[in-house]
């Protein structure tokens, strides 16, 4: 698109290098390119602030990264050149990217950032979206300053054109992951589909033991697993009930898991949602930070994992209301072997908040018969 003559009209030669020379449409783009910036900045940031534990690391490795890449590509290709009259830097600029490339590597691999399929799927939205609003906005402005003459004045068409782009941006979004789940990622879910399912299935009753079987089933058929336990963890009994739950499930181990006083006062006191295979991440990088976890979480926390392996359960979905933990979810790990997304704790912990509210008013009701 660079070599389009809206963006950039021709090449000059001076002593410092090569000098781009801009076209009329350039405004647009450069526009276009500062939003995405500010926005992907501006997106990073809350949700650092609104993320959990293992998705903050995530978060804060990919920040450092585009920070460090934007910083030095600026230094080499804009400041140095400026202050020293030389253009020999900008030849490195490109290579700034590494540090994008290395801090994303390493939250990859050591944190589990992304899901390739869902990260090509959100490629492929996002490029999809800005770049047929960028054609049509820039196809606004050619249309006025060649076709119809420059009919309307170009400080009145660049923000209608601008203002246009924007508004379709978002559009051609929604419209795009549409597409890509129909043609392309058939086999990933949509979060908000899913969440809408289980409301509207979890509305439908308020038998304890049917409500239960409905979140199980829709989980580990969105997930595809096939071990997993629902445990009861009623604060009024000393013994967690056993509600629902998979044959092959190693009991005993999940009996450890839930007479562990620890873990269920850590996870009603955060409500994390508890990965096993981030657990050891997790405890290094808070043996890193100034306040230290508690030395009894952090021996629960081992233990945890080594009961989570025995049982072959991957992930523990803490259910809390009013500050209570009411329930346990514990889903083994995916029959396809691929490890729980961001995406997928995202889904856990809406389902979570919907599972509490729902639990919590079928034990009301189940109270309210009993006491009839």
């Amino acid at each position: 698109m660079c070599f389009n003559p809206l963006l950039i009209s021709g090449i000059e030669v001076k002593s410092l290098g090569y000098n781009p020379i801009l076209g009329p449409g350039s405004i647009i783009y450069i526009v276009f390119i500062v939003f995405t910036s500010i926005f992907s900045f501006i997106i990073l940031l809350s949700k650092y602030k609104s993320s959990r534990e293992i998705e903050r690391y995530q978060i804060k490795y990919t920040f450092f990264g585009l920070s460090l890449c934007i910083f030095f590509a600026l230094l080499l290709s804009g400041i140095i050149p400026l202050v020293t009259r030389s253009s020999d830097t900008t030849q490195f600029a490109p290579f700034s990217t590494t540090f994008f490339l290395a801090f994303t590597t390493y939250a990859i691999v050591k944190y589990r950032l992304m899901d390739i399929r869902i990260f090509l799927r959100r490629a492929f939205v996002i490029g999809g979206a800005l770049t047929s609003s960028l054609i049509i906005s820039l196809g606004i402005f050619y249309l006025n300053s060649k076709v119809f003459n420059a009919i309307i004045p170009d400080v009145v068409i660049l923000p209608i054109a601008l203002f246009t782009g924007i508004i379709l941006f978002f559009l051609f979004q929604k419209w795009f992951l549409k597409f890509a789940n129909k043609f392309f990622f058939t086999t990933l879910y949509d979060r908000q589909q899913v969440t809408e399912e289980l409301a509207a299935k979890m509305n439908q009753t308020l038998d304890l033991n049917e409500l239960l079987t409905i979140i199980s089933s829709k989980l580990t058929q969105v997930f595809g697993v096939e071990q997993y336990v629902f445990a009861s963890c009623d604060n009024s009994q000393k013994n967690a009930c056993y509600i629902e739950q998979n044959s092959v499930i190693n009991i005993k181990s999940v009996h450890k898991i839930l007479n562990e006083s620890h873990i269920l006062n850590y996870l009603e006191k955060t409500t994390n949602i508890i990965v096993r295979d981030e657990i050891l991440p997790f405890i290094e990088e808070e043996a890193l930070k100034p306040k230290k976890t508690d030395e009894h979480i952090r021996k629960a926390l081992l233990k945890l994992k080594e009961n989570l392996s025995d049982a072959e359960i991957a992930v523990c979905v803490p259910i809390v209301s009013n500050n209570k933990l009411i329930s346990l979810l514990l889903l083994g790990d995916k029959l396809s072997k691929d490890a729980y997304t961001v995406e997928d704790i995202r889904l856990l912990e809406t389902v979570s908040d919907q599972a509490a509210v729902a639990i919590q008013n079928a034990r009301l009701y189940k109270a309210s018969q009993e006491f009839n």
